[in-house]
């Protein structure tokens, strides 16, 4: 540590030079990062709202192809399943639908869908809370209530 002072002390312009620029850049640094914007879920002011509307971007989330899904109800969404029986006991709770592709699958509460998940299963209904994205990208969930499927209505 000496050694540097005495380096500087004995007028070599060069190395203070040097140790000016590395300290005046990694202050410029700092000082760069301090100033960044960070949303914290909020939209960015100086951000052109025409600007973004215009964009190509998708406005809504489409979802992959079923083919792109994982098998089973974990692959299915909330509207390409059809509630088509309830078992409900004293302890348990069980629906059964019927998906789009054509397979029959058991469920309970808080069994997993690709956009959801199963709230609540009554003795004629089965509440589904479904995730929506908002344009922004914003996930929101919305309540789904779904009566059992019969051949006379």
């Amino acid at each position: 540590m000496k050694k540097k002072i005495a380096i500087f002390k004995r007028g070599n312009r060069r190395v203070a030079l040097l140790a000016a620029a590395v300290t005046l850049i990694i202050g410029l640094h700092f000082s760069l990062q301090a100033q960044l914007f960070n949303p914290h879920g909020k939209r960015d002011p100086f951000v052109d709202l025409t600007q973004a509307l215009t964009e190509d971007k998708p406005i809504f989330y489409s979802p992959p192809p079923i083919s792109q899904r994982p098998p089973g109800l974990p692959g299915l969404l909330v509207s390409e399943v059809t509630v088509t029986g309830l078992a409900v006991g004293e302890t348990s709770k069980i629906a059964i639908f019927r998906g789009v592709d054509e397979f029959t699958y058991l469920a309970r509460e808080g069994s997993k869908l690709f956009d959801g998940h199963v709230s609540e299963i009554t003795r004629d209904t089965v509440v589904f809370i479904h995730k929506v994205f908002d344009p922004r990208g914003e996930e929101e969930t919305e309540r789904i209530v779904k009566r059992l499927y019969s051949e006379e209505n």
